[in-house]
């Protein structure tokens, strides 16, 4: 069912996907209001770059988010990370997190992806082309 923006209300319940801009909005790939009876509100995702890591607080930051791991997280993607240790400022992760009784964030699946590949670089050819 397709949903007009102008129907939302204050208070609505919705799931989004998409991607994160570099101004901190979101482009909506897929918007769907949650009823009464729906789970999916417990675990969403949250993508971007890793802002902060305090492996003694047990905590990282995607953009301003800030959740916390425990030792069910589970760690994968790019370069093997195992644990909460192992992440950079910088790298790029899906954290699966769910929301706990005091209302703090749970990170309950890490991904983390591959750097973005350099741009290539830019060939100028210069002369005449031979018949």
């Amino acid at each position: 069912m397709k949903v007009d923006a102008s129907t939302l209300k204050i208070g609505d319940r919705l799931l989004v996907r998409g991607q994160v801009q570099a101004d901190q909005s979101i482009a909506a790939t897929r918007v769907r209001v949650l009823g009464d009876d729906d789970q999916e509100e417990e675990d969403f995702h949250v993508t971007g770059e890793v802002t902060a890591v305090s492996s003694d607080r047990g905590t990282f930051s995607i953009g301003d988010t800030l959740m916390a791991v425990d030792a069910h997280t589970q760690f994968e993607g790019f370069g093997g990370p195992a644990s909460l240790a192992d992440l950079k400022v910088g790298d790029r992760v899906d954290a699966e997190v769910v929301k706990q009784a005091d209302g703090s964030l749970l990170a309950k699946e890490v991904r983390r992806f591959h750097p973005p590949q350099p741009p290539s670089p830019a060939i100028i050819a210069l002369g005449r082309s031979r018949p």
